[in-house]
């Protein structure tokens, strides 16, 4: 059977039923042509003028350099006054001269700033290299001591309220002191300053009452460790407040931590 394959001839008159135009934008029909080239206008410019002499081909035209500087020979460099010395300034800089309007002894953007004030003096800021000051450290790594006024509630708040508390408590019930004092040993970690001091004064008053009981139990003298803990009740209170005392006096920094 013949198909349109074999000819225009035996294609069907009319379309079949699953023909459809594309969708994509594609046609079957042929491009337009291109539009030509515009056409010359009937009139020259009235600006025009045709040379009435013989002119060179447009192959033959060279532009006239200017620059006729040898390239084997350095560049020539303008150096600035106080700028010499630096590499951009030497390069980027020139003498600083007196623009039109301006009065010659104005400041061009070319020119160092030199302000109206002295500078300072650089001995008085550093220590002579050498001496002890210079390995020493500065005077702003010191720390600033805290002004604080020495009150009644602030040496006691200083002091640490438990800690005096139970140096209290033993003071009033003998029976207890010797565990009062041992309570109150803990409680210096509640101090606000000198917190060393304090652990060495407690420290010094235990090794009293120890050599106190080493001394007795080798000899026929009688200790009475209630009356010694009493005593050190006492002694570690005062000492306590004395020891927060010249430190608020002199106005020491409050510890790292505080229990």
């Amino acid at each position: 059977m013949a198909t349109w394959q074999d000819g225009p001839a035996y294609a069907p008159l009319q379309r079949p039923l699953a023909f459809a135009q594309p969708a994509s934008g594609v046609s079957l029909e042929p491009p337009p042509a291109q539009p030509g080239p515009p056409p010359a206008p009937p009139q020259p410019p009235t600006a025009f003028t045709p040379p009435t002499g013989p002119v060179k081909p447009l192959d033959q035209l060279r532009a006239v350099r200017s620059d006729q500087r040898d390239p084997n020979q350095p560049f020539a460099v303008v150096e600035a006054t106080l700028t010499s010395a630096s590499a951009w300034g030497s390069v980027h800089s020139t003498a600083p001269g007196t623009t039109p309007g301006q009065a010659p002894g104005g400041w061009v953007a070319d020119q160092p700033w030199q302000s109206s004030y002295a500078p300072p003096d650089a001995t008085s800021q550093f220590p002579t290299p050498g001496t002890p000051q210079w390995f020493g450290p500065s005077s702003y790594q010191t720390p600033t001591k805290l002004a604080q006024p020495v009150t009644l509630n602030n040496l006691i708040q200083a002091t640490s309220v438990p800690y005096l508390l139970t140096l209290l408590l033993g003071l009033f019930i003998p029976a207890l002191s010797p565990a009062c004092l041992l309570v109150a040993t803990f409680f210096v970690a509640t101090a606000v300053y000198r917190r060393k001091q304090m652990m060495l004064m407690m420290g010094v008053l235990w090794g009293f009452i120890i050599m106190a009981l080493i001394f007795t139990s080798l000899s026929t003298t009688d200790f009475d460790l209630t009356n010694a803990a009493l005593a050190c009740c006492g002694l570690a209170a005062v000492g306590g407040l004395a020891i927060q005392f010249f430190a608020l006096r002199a106005g020491d920094r409050p510890a790292r931590t505080r229990g």
